[in-house]
């Protein structure tokens, strides 16, 4: 068969295949499904492939109707859908969402069975409304926040503060540091000497007199266990003695 012909053949499958799993989403809850426009598409999930989706609304334990999008891309059945939580709260409030609403479903090394769509998908939709309902109950929230901390933390860190580098061993007591930025990195040393002294070996004696003179007061916190989510601080204020 003639590439162009396998190529038609290949999108009428697919077309196929999309509508089956379309009508098994509005048979598995009732038929109040929408099928998501390109736009709405490109609107809420601006940097995602997904060429297809479905908004399907779900009557919750708390009896709250959320909005959770089914979503697929061109790869799909290759590759499984996504879900997406719309009425969701704030960014970090809870785990396993992304900053768009996707939801975090299957690990990386999952796989799924590309010949039975149907089912992945509405298996995948299952998979979203059970997480949402964990995260109603709360009893998953701050045990993932914690077992995920430096995940977690590294989202929410501003970009400016994510590239840091420690130049003694990150153990107690809590104490009074200094820290020196240099192209974008974060060096934090026990004194201005310990930071001195390395900047000196790597970056040269010029560098390392700008160090000895811009180095600026910071905190080593040594917390018990780590803070959770959206409790975390962004700022804090320290009295140096």
């Amino acid at each position: 068969m003639p590439e162009e012909q396998l190529s038609d053949v290949r999108r009428v499958e697919r077309k196929r295949i999309v509508l089956e799993v379309e009508n098994a989403i509005k048979t598995r809850v009732g038929g109040k499904v929408t099928r998501l426009e390109h736009s709405v598409l490109k609107s809420a999930y601006p940097r995602r492939p997904y060429t297809e989706g479905w908004r399907v609304p779900v009557v919750f334990t708390d009896g709250q109707i959320r909005d959770v999008d089914v979503l697929v891309s061109a790869a799909f059945p290759n590759v499984p859908p996504r879900a997406a939580l719309v009425d969701r709260p704030a960014y970090l409030t809870w785990p396993h969402i992304e900053h768009d609403g996707i939801l975090c479903l299957l690990n990386n090394l999952s796989e799924v069975d590309p010949d039975d769509p149907v089912s992945v998908a509405i298996n995948i939709l299952g998979r979203a409304v059970q997480l949402v309902e964990e995260l109603i109950d709360g009893a998953i929230v701050d045990r993932d926040f914690k077992e995920e901390f430096l995940t977690y933390w590294f989202y929410g860190a501003s970009d400016a503060a994510k590239d840091v580098v420690t130049l003694f061993e990150p153990v107690s007591p809590s104490r009074g540091v200094f820290q020196y930025k240099h192209d974008g990195i974060t060096y934090v040393g026990d004194d201005v000497d310990q930071l001195a002294t390395w900047i000196s070996n790597r970056f040269g004696q010029k560098e390392a007199a700008r160090c000895r003179h811009r180095a600026a007061r910071a905190a080593f916190i040594w917390l018990k266990e780590p803070p959770c989510r959206p409790s975390t601080p962004k700022l804090g204020r320290m009295s140096w003695p």
